[in-house]
């Protein structure tokens, strides 16, 4: 008896058995994964989004739409490979197709909820990425018509069937993202969405801005880069401005991070009292957070002297009543500033 030949095509049926049991193992312990761990999923897909992209529109759509997409162009990849890609690919394949599939399924709303309520608070860029979300389901309806009506056309032509209907799936699919492009929005806010006039009133002063700057990344904002850059910094948005009610000037900063945790834990690691690199004089400096957002701002007199005790909660108020105005943008919620702690108004 030949044992070689008796044992041969037990093994290949073991091999082709492999295929079945991955994709099985992954449909039982993936979804239960998903729900467990969907909100740090979603944190950590849209944050690892906005720093390979810049958090800039397009990059966080184009991210958003490959969520959605990547399932189907794993499958279409099986598809077109068939037997080429042998049973440890096609294994790799089914099991990257399914894994793919739970992560998109974390970003589709259920029954009561919204793209708003469970994209709230996942990092920079969220809502564009669920823009990016939408289209990519629309391409996915486009590329199942698309793909079945290319299948009964090459049926009837007797063509190649296979290689016809992902071809048509995948055209489907790619014409969405550019439709999504069109539509995306910026990520951030800049320096003319928060302080567009020459001046502005609020708290019963009226502050004049100075200057206004936006650039990448938060370089030379402190005197050592270190600090700012243990998460990585997006964007710094810049103003300073001078108010009527004393001869304060406010220097005020918002450094853009990929995600809430990345911008609270820079703050908590930074030392109080930290003057900004281009300090003027004796400043006072306040480090505090509003969403992706750390907030530096520093207030001194404009000509420098130092600063007396008497003079700090006026010199403040100039600094929150900038704060405020940048966090009621933020937000879409205006609110007034009220003097507190010692900190209002030169002259009530």
């Amino acid at each position: 008896m030949d044992l070689d030949k008796e044992t041969r095509p037990r093994r290949r049926r073991d091999v082709s058995v492999l295929p079945g049991l991955l994709a099985l193992v992954a449909l039982i312990g993936g979804p239960i994964l998903a729900g467990v761990f969907a909100v740090p999923i979603r944190t950590t897909v849209v944050s690892a989004a906005c720093r390979i992209t810049a958090c800039s529109g397009a990059g966080m759509v184009t991210a958003g739409w490959l969520v959605i997409a990547l399932p189907l162009l794993i499958l279409i990849t099986g598809l077109l490979l068939g037997r080429r890609a042998g049973r440890i690919g096609q294994a790799a394949l089914i099991v990257a197709g399914i894994l793919a599939g739970l992560v998109a399924l974390v970003f589709v709303p259920g029954r009561g909820s919204s793209f708003a309520s469970i994209m709230r608070g996942a990092g920079a860029g969220a809502d564009q990425m669920a823009t990016g979300i939408r289209w990519g389901l629309l391409g996915l309806l486009a590329a199942g018509m698309l793909a079945v009506a290319a299948l009964m056309m090459a049926q009837r032509l007797r063509g190649p069937v296979r290689v016809a209907t992902a071809t048509a799936a995948a055209l489907a699919l790619v014409a969405t993202l550019g439709v999504a492009w069109v539509r995306a929005t910026p990520t951030y806010l800049t320096a003319a969405d928060v302080f567009p006039e020459a001046s502005f009133t609020i708290g019963g002063n009226t502050l004049t801005r100075q200057s206004s700057a936006d650039r990448r990344g938060c370089a030379g904002v402190l005197p050592d880069d270190g600090p700012l850059e243990r998460a990585p910094c997006i964007r710094t948005l810049h103003v300073t401005f001078t108010t009527d009610d004393s001869d304060a000037l406010v220097n005020f900063r918002a450094v853009l991070y990929p995600s809430n945790d990345d911008a609270r834990a820079v703050r908590e690691a930074l030392p109080d009292g930290l003057a900004p690199a281009d300090a003027h004089g004796d400043v006072r400096t306040v480090f505090s957070v509003g969403g992706t957002w750390l907030l530096i701002g520093a207030v001194g007199h404009a000509d420098g002297r130092p600063i007396q005790a008497a003079d700090r909660g006026w010199l403040l108020w100039a600094l929150k009543c900038v704060t405020y105005r940048f966090l009621g943008v933020q937000s879409g919620i205006g609110v007034e500033p009220t003097p507190e702690n010692g900190i209002g108004p030169r002259r009530p």
